[in-house]
């Protein structure tokens, strides 16, 4: 559902290492680097741009546009795929 409302897990973090940038899962103040997951720079920049916020694929589609000036479609299976990645990996709630 494209406007299904979600959130980043409060231990998740985006962090930036030489030109990539990750998702880490940070455990009881350890880093748990099994649970990485590699970004683009446009889910990075989503990430950052939400952090903690609650999220829909319509809400990051918009976001993509605005920035990329991207096609509204192309933009949202581009946020849709990012969703159905970060449920698989079991970082968002």
């Amino acid at each position: 559902d494209i406007f299904h409302i979600m959130k980043l897990k409060t231990n998740i973090t985006v962090r930036q290492i030489g030109d990539e940038h990750i998702l880490i899962a940070n455990n009881a103040n350890q880093l748990d680097y099994t649970q990485i997951i590699s970004l683009n720079n446009s889910a990075a920049y989503l990430l950052k741009e939400t952090a903690y916020a609650e999220i829909s694929a319509t809400g990051w589609a918009n976001l993509l546009v605005d920035k990329y000036s991207i096609p509204y479609q192309q933009a949202l299976a581009d946020a849709e795929k990012l969703i159905e990645k970060l449920q698989e990996a079991g970082v968002l709630e």
